[in-house]
């Protein structure tokens, strides 16, 4: 088995009472289909074969069959997206042929997801023309009728809502006392956010807004006793003198996330807060306005200042791409433990960070093996890598060979269309990655997750289906 964790055994009493739940056959006293004489592991080895959009197919025959589907898409398919429209529950797709990026229904896991997003300009099947309060709420209507299906989500996001205010939150208000994240995004707050959202939130444990405008910030001043994770990203926002407040009433926080605007404008707040947090991930921002080269030094002496003064322990950055100076600058960061660079153009522009234990890069251009392999050897403390454009095995063969500590490598870009010449069939070559990786001493064993076309791919050329070795193991992106 590949996934990471086994389904739970359906009971002996569960086992009894099956004919109750089936949809399929005209009298209870008929025997159960021959397929639920299968083990759970069984069924879950045939689930391993199957796309999405098949899956969910399984898991509307019959209310068991949606039962033992529905758990496998919840540990598999946990960080997928999923989006509220008119009409259900929608995610995207890909298959072993190739088949990528489709959109599919999946609304008879609804009992099973943590999370949604609500996407409320995102309405295809209406032209622009046809646009009225009603098109656009309709994700929210759904929802509202379909709430009591939604026991397990936890997390949702508002995104790109012309106006979130009390009228909207009404669709969704039985979901807010058992959330536990909100995310706001490219949307604008005209309410009070406090008394129709928050207040209502018991159990909150994350808030994120991003690129959202609000007309007042009153709810910046209020404690949230579980609360440990928080961000502002907004570019056009740069003072936030309610932050002051927040730091104080909320001490258990561990987790901030801003951008460098941000955190400049405000750093009188952050150098006199009294909270202590375990992260400061700092954001994709435009790092070289203000000030030019000269705000680049002070921004980083401002970082290592905090650090200094116990505000936070651990430092994540993120950038569109490496800004000339700030390469350099980077090495003066002993904190910085997680590197996002959105555009990389040569891997021999990134510094030797002999701190950094996660790597997340998207290639410009097709990278030089000799590159990686010099890459590879200066993270020597490198734990996770994640890398975007990665069109063959190669690009990942020097981590795999020298990257001691390396424990997961996510591989977002590759597809079976770019590995059908370096594998079998479109397929990992998951045999002679072991080997590679056997090599190396007191090495890790590595998790490799991939985009669902190459992980059926390879589940189908392999004997057996095995994508679990001594040192390498493949397993579904969405499963993280």
């Amino acid at each position: 088995m590949s996934n990471p964790q086994k389904i739970p055994k359906l009971s002996h009493s569960d086992n009894q009472n099956y004919n109750e739940d089936a949809i399929a056959g005209p009298s209870n006293m008929e025997s159960p289909p021959k397929i639920f004489n299968l083990t759970i592991d069984s069924l879950d080895e045939i689930f391993e074969y199957l796309n999405v959009r098949d899956l969910h197919s399984f898991g509307q025959t019959c209310k068991r069959m949606r039962k033992v589907a529905g758990e496998y898409y919840k540990q598999n398919y946990i960080s997928a997206e999923k989006y509220g429209r008119r009409d259900g529950i929608y995610t995207k797709y890909w298959d072993k042929d190739g088949v990528v990026g489709e959109e599919t229904e999946i609304s008879v896991f609804g009992p099973f997801m943590k999370c949604i997003t609500f996407d409320i300009a995102e309405n295809e099947r209406f032209p622009l023309k046809l646009y009225s309060d009603e098109n656009f709420e309709g994700p929210l209507r759904y929802a509202a009728s379909h709430i009591k299906e939604f026991k397990s989500i936890d997390h949702i996001s508002l995104t790109r809502f012309s106006k979130i205010n009390h009228h909207r939150i009404k669709f969704i208000e039985k979901l807010l006392p058992q959330l536990e994240s909100i995310k706001i995004d490219r949307s604008k707050i005209t309410c009070n956010f406090y008394e129709v959202v928050l207040k209502q939130c018991h159990n909150l444990k994350k808030m994120l807004f991003h690129e959202s405008s609000m007309i007042e910030k009153k709810w910046l001043s209020q404690h949230y006793p579980k609360l440990k994770h928080f961000g502002i990203l907004d570019e056009d926002q740069h003072r936030f003198d309610e932050l002051s407040e927040f730091f104080v009433r909320n001490p258990t926080l561990r987790t901030f996330l801003t951008n460098f605007s941000i955190l400049w404008k405000n750093r009188e707040i952050f150098l006199n807060a009294t909270v202590k947090l375990n992260t400061l991930v700092v954001y994709k921002g435009n790092i070289a306005s203000l000030d030019g080269s000269l705000y680049l030094n002070q921004i980083v002496d401002l970082l290592n200042q905090l650090h200094e003064h116990g505000f936070y322990k651990e430092l994540h950055i993120h950038v569109d791409r490496l800004y000339q100076g700030f390469s350099a600058l980077m090495t003066t960061l002993p904190a910085l433990k997680l590197l996002y660079i959105e555009e990389l153009k040569q891997c021999y522009d990134l510094p030797q960070l002999t701190n950094l234990e996660v790597l997340i890069i998207n290639f410009s251009r097709k990278p030089n093996v000799k590159d990686c392999e010099m890459l590879a050897n200066n993270l020597i403390k490198l734990e996770r890598l994640e890398i975007g454009q990665c069109e063959s095995i190669y690009t990942i063969m020097p981590f795999i060979r020298r990257s001691r500590k390396l424990n997961k490598i996510i591989m977002k870009g590759y597809n079976v269309h770019n590995c059908s010449s370096r594998g079998i069939g479109g397929a990992l070559n998951l045999t002679m990655l072991d080997k590679e990786r056997a090599k190396l001493d007191r090495a890790r064993k590595i998790t490799i997750y991939v985009r669902d076309d190459v992980f059926l791919a390879t589940k189908w050329a392999f004997k057996n289906g095995e994508t679990n070795l001594s040192h390498i193991e493949m397993r579904r992106m969405d499963s993280r």
